[in-house]
């Protein structure tokens, strides 16, 4: 048995290699062995490999074996006979035959050079190159599963040259389309078949395809048609004739017993990437273009996984919590803070345009001013001179009407997803109809003018109600009305006493309006019929009068007033200790003005001042107008449950989350974005002011941060979109990348309906 042999054998392979390099005879005897190897040695390559990277090292190899009788080498003679033995390996090597890709580039080369050769018809070459590739092919399933694009182009190039033919269904007998079709070709109709005598599918393909020629490389590369003018125009007809009378239709490819449906998107992917078409950038990617990029990815009808964006071009990874998980994987759903920032330039007092998107959404969204729209649409057409009440031309009604037969006897919901279908199919009318759409909700959102979005007139109830306790006349003094885009949301229900209904004396059940908030998108508030808005909210000398106290509204009172005054005391105690002087002095003010008036409605005093209770209702909810002052307001609420650091540490990418946004999470959306797509400059701040919320350093830290963010906020738009532009760049390089049934789906997207990608340089 040779030493070689047992090598292989022995599980200490360090060990036998070891007690063979020490010894002249044994080295000599392997050199002779390695040069008459017929396949490569791997195993010792590898351990060679780990000696010459010094782990473990030579000296560690054979230290067994160097002070024994058996070792006749000095170190010097050993590392010598390695350097040999590494050069005997190779020249066995570059004799072998069957030598094995070294990379998997060498591979691609070679798969190339078939695709080239069969686009020249060189059948013989083609065979030859495929024996090769099989010789010396070593790489496992799992490493090429990694390669798409080289597994596509084999599978192109095995596909077997004998008489082809291509069969169809869904045509008559002898169908004069097909033998049109045939005579364009050139080739052979037979029995509602045509024969063909191209060599692959692909080379059917190009004789409806002009023939380019790609000179230079990389960005200096020039693909120019070869084709002359006669070719060119009956390449020219044939397509034509192709996309009226055949494209759609149900055909395929037969070879030798193989059969290759034509219109398969993973066979139609696999004839794209072999046939090495270039796809490029088609002019500047801009926001508008990331609002294209979801629609054509949406458009794919796959899940949009890969498609997603996984890098900023600063190379930090992109957060999840740009795009938010749906119940459905096929569709890629933006952010509305990315929305915001993508559709709005926010400087100046960007947080002041910021809550005014917020409460824009919350008065109408998108998708609701969509639907509007949609509704608006329908009635037009279902009338005989109808007029869009939301301004779309008289041109886009004709046409969706043409586009839909028979509106008048189909169901409301039918015609109303056809005409969502023909946005979906037409990028123009889809961008004509999204301005209809933003237009609505400006107009909308001026109902929020002097009023309050349902989610502000709960909060204002709830303060109220803590106000006054459970008192009823000043619980009747308050009136709240819902309005839906300007008209009244109330329901006429039955009057309940006691949980039975109320009748007139003829038996008749009396009714009395109740308000539905869960229809009305704002609320008009009263307080004794004087009319309350935001701004006079805010007002910190707005009373409301007020009659006899309940005895229980008084216990409650006496219960507030004993807390109020506890914390008055605990606060004046630590005021010496306090840096902010100033803020106490404001705190204890607060405190002693909540004492009066409870002390004052214990007394069955004729008003109330609301001025803390909406001071409170100010600091948390409406005015968000000013950064500064929500940040700092925010860090003394979350003060004991972690701070804003928490708050903005704490992902959760449910889109059921983001439903009704707030500026609270626009805090928690900016933090994750300044993380990636900045320096993390509001993450330290945030840290800074958590810290102490009422120093001057918080303070001032604030208003830094509100002075930079303007800048902030443009670098994070510029890193949305670089990360789209980048994805996008990354299928139109390597399509094969991408899963096989979307491709060509998502090709016809990008390039045809959004002209995102264009063919070419």
């Amino acid at each position: 048995m040779t030493w070689f042999n047992l090598l292989k054998m022995v599980p200490s392979e360090k060990v036998m290699l070891a007690y063979v390099l020490v010894n002249r005879k044994q080295t000599d005897k392997m050199l002779a062995e390695v040069a008459a190897l017929t396949k490569e040695p791997k195993e010792l390559r590898s351990l060679l490999r780990t000696i010459k990277g010094n782990n473990p090292s030579l000296e560690e190899v054979i230290q067994r074996y160097s002070n024994t009788p058996h070792a006749d080498l000095e170190l010097d003679e050993i590392k010598a006979n390695v350097v040999k033995l590494e050069e005997a390996i190779n020249e066995m090597m570059v004799g072998l035959k069957d030598l094995p890709f070294k990379t998997i580039q060498e591979l691609k080369i070679m798969v190339d050079k078939g695709i080239i050769a069969r686009d020249a018809s060189d059948d013989v070459q083609v065979k030859e190159i495929l024996a090769e590739i099989d010789r010396r092919n070593t790489f496992s399933r799992q490493k090429m599963s990694s390669y798409r694009d080289i597994r596509d182009k084999l599978d192109v190039l095995r596909i077997k040259s004998d008489q082809p033919y291509l069969s169809f269904e869904g045509f008559p007998d002898n169908s004069k389309i097909l033998q049109d079709f045939a005579k364009l070709l050139e080739q052979e109709f037979k029995n509602n078949i045509i024969l063909v005598d191209y060599s692959s599918i692909n080379d059917f393909i190009l004789s409806m395809t002009p023939k380019t020629k790609k000179t230079g490389k990389g960005k200096k590369m020039v693909v120019t048609v070869v084709d002359d003018k006669p070719t060119l125009d009956k390449k020219t007809v044939i397509q034509n004739f192709y996309k009226k009378n055949i494209s759609g239709k149900k055909w395929a490819w037969n070879d030798d017993g193989n059969k290759t449906d034509l219109n398969d998107k993973v066979a139609a992917k696999k004839i794209f990437v072999a046939s090495n078409t270039k796809l490029s950038l088609n002019g500047t990617f801009t926001t508008g273009s990331v609002f294209k990029y979801i629609k054509a990815v949406d458009a794919t009808g796959g899940s949009v996984a890969k498609f997603k964006p996984d890098k900023f071009p600063n190379g930090s990874n992109v957060p999840q919590v740009l795009l938010l998980s749906k119940s459905s994987v096929n569709a890629m759903n933006l952010n509305p803070y990315a929305k915001m920032l993508l559709t709005n330039v926010l400087t100046g007092n960007w947080f002041k345009k910021l809550f005014e998107n917020i409460r824009m959404n919350q008065m109408i969204t998108e998708e609701e001013a969509e639907m509007l729209v949609i509704n608006d649409i329908y009635l037009s057409i279902r009338a005989v001179e109808g007029k869009s009440k939301y301004g779309i031309s008289a041109t886009d009604l004709k046409s969706i009407k043409n586009s839909i037969v028979n509106v008048g006897t189909k169901k409301e919901s039918v015609v109303k997803q056809e005409i969502r279908a023909l946005f979906n199919d037409s990028a123009a009318l889809q961008a004509r109809i999204y301005l209809k759409t933003l237009n609505l909700r400006k107009e909308q959102f001026l109902y929020l003018k002097d009023n309050f979005t349902i989610k502000e007139a709960k909060s204002f109830e709830a303060y109220y109600r803590e106000l006054v306790g459970n008192d009823e006349d000043d619980i009747k003094l308050l009136k709240i009305e819902y309005f839906k885009n300007g008209v009244p949301v109330a329901d006429k229900v039955p009057k309940l006493v006691e949980g039975k209904n109320v009748v007139d004396e003829a038996g008749a059940t009396i009714m009395e309006t109740r308000q539905n908030a869960e229809k009305a998108n704002y609320a008009k508030i009263t307080i004794d019929k004087e009319t309350v808005t935001p701004d006079t909210a805010y007002k910190e000398d707005f009373t409301v009068s007020s009659g006899s106290k309940s005895k229980r509204t008084k216990e409650q009172t006496a219960k507030t007033i004993a807390k109020l005054k506890k914390v008055l005391a605990k606060t004046k105690k630590l005021k010496s200790t306090k840096k902010d002087q100033e803020g106490v002095e404001v705190k204890l003010a607060n405190l002693e003005r909540d004492i009066k008036e409870a002390e004052e409605r214990l007394t069955n005093s004729t008003s109330v001042d609301m001025g803390a209770a909406t001071s409170r209702l100010r600091n948390d909810l409406l005015n968000t107008s000013s950064f500064q002052t929500y940040v700092l307001d925010m860090a003394l609420k979350l003060k004991d449950e972690g701070g804003l650091t928490k708050l903005i540490s704490t992902s959760d990418r449910s889109a059921s989350v983001y439903d009704q946004i707030s500026a609270e999470r626009s805090l928690n959306f900016l933090g994750f974005m300044a993380d990636h797509a900045n320096n993390d400059e509001v993450g330290k701040a945030f840290k800074t002011i958590d810290s102490d919320p009422e120093s001057d350093n918080a303070k001032l830290v604030v208003k830094q941060l509100d002075e930079a963010m303007p800048n902030l906020l443009t670098e994070m738009t510029k890193q949305i979109v670089g990360a789209f532009e980048l994805k996008l760049k990354d299928f139109a390089s390597n399509p094969a990348q991408f899963p096989d049934k979307q491709v060509m789906a998502a090709k016809f997207q990008f390039v045809e309906k959004y002209n995102l990608l264009k063919v070419g340089e």
